[in-house]
């Protein structure tokens, strides 16, 4: 994302000073830009949600997918912090960013 340039002025006094707001403005999505709803349910199985077939009763979820989007066939991970990582980052969960563990049991 590049950064917009500021075009007010700042002069000794914030009185002689010209704002910019829109330096500061979050971007806008195009005219006609599709409405993208992501929706993560982590640490979950989706043989268990009511729009895969499951038992657990998901309302919203079976709305949704009826009237969307779904897919059926992704990678998982046993814990929470690869899947976080990999949506945040747009990144493989292996090659992400790793911090060393600390705590009782790991040393340094």
């Amino acid at each position: 994302m590049t950064k917009k340039p500021f075009s007010g002025e700042i002069n000794l006094d914030v009185r002689d000073s010209t704002p910019d707001w829109d330096a500061f403005l979050p971007p806008k999505a195009p005219a006609g830009a599709p409405n993208v709803l992501v929706v993560l349910y982590d640490d979950t199985g989706m043989a268990s949600w009511s729009p895969y077939g499951g038992r657990i009763s998901m309302p919203t979820m079976d709305r949704l997918a009826r009237d969307g989007l779904t897919y059926s066939q992704w990678h998982t991970t046993a814990l929470c912090s690869p899947t976080r990582s990999t949506f945040l980052t747009g990144r493989n969960h292996c090659k992400g960013p790793r911090r060393p563990r600390r705590g009782p049991g790991h040393s340094r």
